[in-house]
């Protein structure tokens, strides 16, 4: 096993998205011991429910998660992305929320606000610090 792990160029892998290629319980649990064999990370993209819709700000929440219970019981960090453009056209354009709910299975509920860069077409974060939910 060492040599195929060896023979792999990439330390990273994504997968979008996570419903198209998981269809039954227990598939999302093989993206972890698959991380853990290939010794990288697995970032897995999944789809909300239309229940954030209902959220305060439409602010996404790991309840929000189709397969919500399984990726809760697996993953050891949880980001969501929020972008307050799709829902209001007079939000800034350039502002992009990115909230961590989880690191390493740990409660941490922590966001911040990075600005797109249009020009360069690149992310910054904010000169102010992170800011607990």
């Amino acid at each position: 096993m060492e040599e195929e792990k060896s023979s792999l160029n990439f330390e990273v892998c994504f997968v979008d998205y996570l419903q198209l290629i998981c269809e039954r319980e227990g598939e999302i649990d093989w993206f972890k011991e698959l991380a853990l064999l290939l010794e990288i990370p697995i970032i897995l993209g999944s789809q909300m429910k239309r229940t954030v819709l209902d959220n305060p700000d439409k602010v996404p929440q790991q309840k929000d998660f189709h397969d919500a219970e399984e990726i809760n019981a697996c993953a050891d960090t949880i980001i969501m992305l929020h972008h307050e453009r799709f829902y209001d056209d007079s939000a800034p354009k350039d502002e992009l929320k990115v909230i961590v709910s989880r690191d390493r299975g740990e409660a941490v509920n922590r966001e911040t606000v990075l600005r797109f860069d249009w020009e360069r077409a690149i992310l910054m974060k904010e000169e102010k610090e992170s800011l607990p939910r």
